[in-house]
């Protein structure tokens, strides 16, 4: 998506999805040019390892300054909300048909 000169999403619902990938793919390819070695999934996932750790900051500083939780609460709501986000987002990301397992789901909390 970054070095293959295709755009592979709706550029109408993510406009600020090409502002940040437009300074990516300059760099992608200055680094191609003198090294030969395409680093997009290199830069991509620095990009996802900060805005992980920065989520974890800040998630765990809201918990802990402004509801004024004690440390280990704090750090037991941030493991436990990360740990679901892990779950949920590997269950429901990328299976096809997802609203037919959703309706099955339902069926089987609401008639038992």
């Amino acid at each position: 998506m970054v070095s293959g000169k295709q755009i592979y999403f709706v550029t109408d619902r993510h406009p600020l999805y090409l502002t940040f990938l437009y300074p990516m793919y300059l760099l992608n390819h200055w680094i191609m040019d003198i090294t030969g070695v395409n680093c997009a999934v290199f830069m991509l996932s620095a990009v996802v390892i900060f805005s992980a750790l920065y989520a974890v900051i800040f998630i765990y500083r809201t918990l802990r300054e402004v509801l004024m939780l004690s440390k280990g609460e704090s750090l037991l709501l941030v493991a436990l909300l990360f740990s679901f986000a892990h779950v949920l987002f590997a269950n429901d990301g990328t299976r096809p048909f997802h609203h037919l397992y959703d309706v099955t789901f339902y069926d089987f909390v609401h008639c038992g």
